[in-house]
């Protein structure tokens, strides 16, 4: 299912108008790439889908104080990571990025070729956990979700040229302790 623009748009003025099953297809048109963003930020399933219906709930409350100034989506992932800090800031702790590519285990049968890349993805994905936050979420958003500049300034509430700054020295100090942590001086050769 994809909603177009004008669909989407007459999905959430009815929701609000009242009509709170016009909310179900938003729902189901956004409920992976919220759920998978959250993941990658708490790296627990259960906790993960705890936090998506929770962003969601939030969401339909506050459906009113969406203006359209910007695209659903970008305003459903700026109130999932806002969630997300807040969860942070309760626990105290650093999210955790897991399923960074979405390896499967083939099982017994994996080809070298498949452990070699589960084992870099493990080191880029526990990298990308000791930096700060200020650099791995726009690292996130842009790499991971395919977010363009632009979207990832809108979600984040920051100016394009901080983004596309927080993007090049996120990859740039991700790199540098990937090479100074490992012996993979490997991939991550997409530029910001």
């Amino acid at each position: 299912m994809s909603l177009d623009k004008d669909e989407e748009a007459r999905l959430i003025n009815e929701v609000k108008q009242g009509n709170a099953s016009s909310f179900e297809p938003l729902v189901e048109e956004y409920q992976n790439q919220i759920y998978h963003l959250i993941l990658r930020q708490l790296g627990n399933e259960h906790e993960a889908l705890d936090l998506c219906q929770d962003v969601f709930l939030k969401a339909f409350k506050k459906i009113e104080l969406f203006r359209g100034d910007s695209r659903f989506n970008t305003w459903m992932y700026r109130i999932a990571i806002n969630e997300c800090r807040s969860r942070f800031r309760s626990k105290k702790n650093k999210p955790h990025i897991s399923n960074l590519d979405s390896i499967k285990d083939e099982g017994p049968d994996s080809t070298a070729n498949t452990i070699e890349t589960k084992e870099k993805a493990e080191v880029v994905r526990d990298t990308l956990n000791k930096l700060p936050d200020d650099y791995s979420i726009p690292l996130i958003l842009f790499h991971l979700q395919g977010k363009a500049h632009k979207e990832v300034a809108e979600i984040l509430g920051l100016p394009i040229g901080t983004v596309k700054t927080r993007i090049h020295r996120g990859h740039k100090l991700l790199v540098e302790k990937l090479k100074s942590t490992t012996n993979f001086p490997f991939f991550l050769e997409k530029k910001a």
